[in-house]
């Protein structure tokens, strides 16, 4: 939303959040220029953020890291073509799920192909015993998942209705797999999605028009925007502000059980627990105490554990933040996060120790140097010791203490403020 004034002084966070459910956010004085519905843009730019993913499917065609799926299991009875006409106006409203990408002179640009209904893969586990059907499932959604996209020739996103036959209580079981490039949807857009597949299946099985809003403008007009508003000086200057912020930086080197490889690859694990709900209380009342959030606080700690097992006095993690700061961006579906870097060390201070009420002062709020997403900055003064955050994002918003030493009031550098998600 660009840095908000009045009267010549920073808007709060309250009276920033009194603008936007106001619906009168992005019209503030000092809204770095308008995003407005251009119509048809052949040969439109990618977004910063298309373009990296577009990078890395280039260096790496066959890799399948960058997905964005949705699995649903549904029961009851299922109309195949409300379902197939559902899909089908997805795919007209939100472009981004019918967009490839074509080059030219080395140049990536958008192609948005014609609105057309996705093929529906099918496949029937109906007749497998029960006993196998989940592991049938759950090979067949691997083998999805495991399916490299092509940008170049699409499509960007690919439908599997498997059919489970009848459940326990003797109604039919269907599961919808949407998997999508990562570059046409992000974890936001999931929610957009599910929620107009919903209205629009409902509308096709009653015979009338969905309920839904015309979208303000489309991902093209953002990429469009984008790119005019973000000029090679404050890209530069935003390079030279993330490689002295984070120079000296150490790699996390955990004890582990084997060596670090030589070369990354995509082998992992995904390990899952259960948070007591004693210690979730306690948590949030850490975050509302500290006046931050629980992710913040989670942060903190996943950084203190890294830290006690490591050894290493400075922890940096990688995170996102949403970047739809700006409310014509909410309804759409496309890839608009950026990636943080939430830096904590223990030789800073910080403005909330666990189990004190003690708290740092906010001074001022403006748009420093950016983090590509529209994030906004918070200036503190701290008289603290112990572990402290640097970064503290939430939702679209991320906190940035700029403390570094106890009693210290850092003045931020010098940076053209901006938050058009450059870069």
């Amino acid at each position: 939303m660009g840095e908000q004034m009045n009267g010549g002084q920073p808007l709060s966070p309250d009276e920033l959040l009194e603008r936007r459910l106001a619906g009168r956010a992005d019209a503030a004085a000092g809204a770095p220029g308008d995003l407005r519905a251009l119509g048809d843009l052949p040969d439109a730019p990618l977004s910063f953020g298309q373009e990296r993913l577009w990078f890395l499917h280039e260096f790496q065609p066959g890799s399948v890291e960058y997905t964005s799926s949705i699995a649903l299991r549904m029961t009851g009875p299922l109309r195949v073509d409300a379902l197939r006409g559902a899909l089908g106006g997805l795919v007209a409203r939100h472009e981004p799920l019918r967009t490839t990408f074509a080059t030219t002179d080395g140049r990536a640009h958008q192609v948005v192909r014609p609105a057309a209904v996705p093929e529906i893969q099918r496949a029937d586990l109906g007749g497998l015993p029960a006993g196998e059907r989940e592991a049938e499932l759950d090979r067949l959604l691997r083998a999805e998942l495991g399916t490299p996209f092509d940008l170049a020739a699409g499509p960007v996103l690919r439908v599997l209705l498997v059919a489970l036959g009848s459940g326990p209580d003797g109604a039919q079981e269907h599961v919808l797999f949407l998997n999508m490039h990562h570059i046409a949807a992000d974890g936001w857009s999931k929610g957009v999605l599910l929620a107009e597949l919903g209205e629009l299946y409902a509308a096709a099985l009653e015979e009338r028009e969905a309920d839904l809003a015309p979208l303000p403008v489309s991902y093209r007009d953002y990429a469009v925007w984008q790119r005019e508003h973000c000029t090679e000086a404050e890209l530069d200057a935003q390079l030279e502000y993330w490689k002295t912020e984070l120079d000296g930086v150490p790699a996390l080197e955990m004890p582990t059980d084997r060596p670090r490889p030589m070369v990354r690859t995509t082998v992992g694990a995904l390990h899952t627990f259960a948070v007591p709900r004693g210690v979730a209380e306690g948590l949030d009342a850490v975050a509302a105490r500290c006046g931050g959030t629980l992710f913040a606080v989670l942060t903190a700690a996943t950084q203190v554990l890294l830290a006690r097992h490591s050894g290493q006095r400075d922890v940096a993690l990688g995170t996102v933040s949403v970047g739809r700061d700006r409310t014509e961006l909410e309804p759409l579906v496309g890839f608009f996060v950026n990636t943080l870097v939430p830096w904590a060390s223990s030789s800073t201070p910080w403005c909330c120790a666990a189990g004190s009420s003690r708290t740092c002062p906010s001074t001022n709020w403006w748009s420093g140097p950016p983090t590509g997403s529209g994030t906004r900055w918070a200036t503190r003064t701290c008289r603290s010791t112990g572990w402290w955050t640097r970064w503290a994002p939430s939702a679209t918003r991320a906190v940035r203490h700029w403390c570094r030493r106890p009693s210290c009031s850092r003045t931020p550098p010098a940076a053209r403020p901006s938050s058009r998600g450059c870069g």
